[in-house]
């Protein structure tokens, strides 16, 4: 981890490489190194591999191989990935769910992403940004705003990511009114004056 966090891959290899039995602490270790310096490709690889040598992954390592495979835009190995889950009986928290939306959606298989959505016990401003922005990007902007209105109807308070995506699917759709109505929102939580991308 120092090395990878200091900027040398290459020398986090080298420590990996000279471990006789890895943890999956090391594993994840170097797996988040990959995908954080670009090399997701290699990510996905390195966790086959660590399931190859029988090392039972953990949230984290879920975590670290899904955001590779949404970097990598690997759609099958991110399903491979969903059933390493499933198969672990690891109850997935609220950030490998909210990753899962979120490659599903990227990846287009909107159901996918919605299945995954619903069966979260905990829903927070970043499972509901995950769902809002992909139907945004996929082009169903009026479901972003029905899944906007059924966020607020859980009394889940939107962030700046949330806004942002709900004002281009008001704009896309020419929902004036419904984009001033946002506008007071934001206003009100005194969000203007502290991010001028809104």
């Amino acid at each position: 981890r120092m090395f990878n966090h200091c900027g040398s891959l290459w020398e986090a290899i080298q420590v990996f490489d000279g471990i006789r039995n890895p943890s999956v602490f090391t594993w994840n270790a170097l797996i988040s190194a990959h995908t954080m310096h670009e090399e997701a490709t290699e990510a996905i690889r390195l966790y086959s591999e660590m399931r190859c040598s029988n090392v039972c992954p953990d949230e984290h390592v879920f975590v670290a191989a899904l955001k590779a495979c949404v970097k990598a835009e690997a759609l099958s190995d991110g399903m491979l990935v969903h059933t390493d889950i499933v198969f672990s009986l690891f109850e997935p928290n609220s950030h490998v769910s909210n990753i899962l939306v979120d490659m599903y959606m990227k990846c287009g298989l909107l159901d996918m992403a919605q299945k995954v959505f619903d069966k979260l016990s905990i829903r927070n401003e970043v499972s509901w940004s995950a769902l809002i922005g992909g139907y945004l990007v996929q082009g169903y902007c009026q479901t972003a705003l029905e899944c906007f209105k059924k966020m607020q109807i859980e009394h889940v308070s939107p962030d700046v990511v949330t806004f942002m995506a709900v004002l281009k699917a008001c704009a896309n759709i020419g929902a004036i009114d419904k984009g001033k109505q946002i506008h007071d929102e934001i206003a009100t939580l005194g969000l203007l004056n502290k991010d001028v991308v809104l």
